[in-house]
């Protein structure tokens, strides 16, 4: 798949199986920014907006079986030195730069959505703490592969919120 499908795949399942298990939490209104600079410089998916208040959400979802991790891109194959996530992410935190607020990471799996929430920036923390231990993961696109990270849940601590919800 290429690149724009996967983007909008991802944000289609988002908004169909993500929002709907997140409710409680996330009342309101969703505004995707799927193609927007905002989401290629600053991993901003989207925007969250209730009764005045703004709230700015990183995302992914995955169509597999549910992990116990948030999945952070490390880099590419095809271009290793290309700074992804990883590096732009730990660049902002470092220099206390803009972030969302929240990471949201979702599963779609056998008739269930899992999904975990957590403030953005607790977790680019533990990730600064915990990188060179992290194991790699990879994915293969139409030109080359992606490796990335796995965050393990149980370096989060309480700030970690999970949600299992049947469709």
């Amino acid at each position: 798949m290429s690149r724009q499908k996967r983007m909008k795949q991802g944000d289609t399942n988002f908004l169909k199986y993500v929002v709907p298990a997140i409710k409680e939490q996330f009342p309101g209104h969703w505004i995707s920014t799927n193609g927007m600079i905002l989401d290629y410089e600053s991993g901003l998916d989207f925007i969250h907006v209730h009764l005045g208040k703004t709230t700015t959400i990183s995302s992914r979802v995955w169509e597999s079986f549910p992990m116990q991790h948030f999945a952070i891109r490390h880099y590419r194959t095809s271009a290793p030195d290309r700074p992804l996530e990883v590096s732009s992410r730990l660049e902002a935190l470092k220099h206390n730069k803009w972030m969302t607020d929240f990471t949201i990471e979702g599963f779609v799996y056998r008739s269930r959505v899992y999904v975990a929430i957590i403030p953005t920036r607790h977790l680019w923390q533990v990730v600064d703490q915990h990188l060179d231990t992290l194991k790699d993961f990879c994915c293969s696109n139409e030109n080359d592969m992606v490796i990335f990270r796995r965050v393990p849940f149980n370096l989060l601590g309480d700030d970690l919120v999970k949600v299992v919800m049947r469709f």
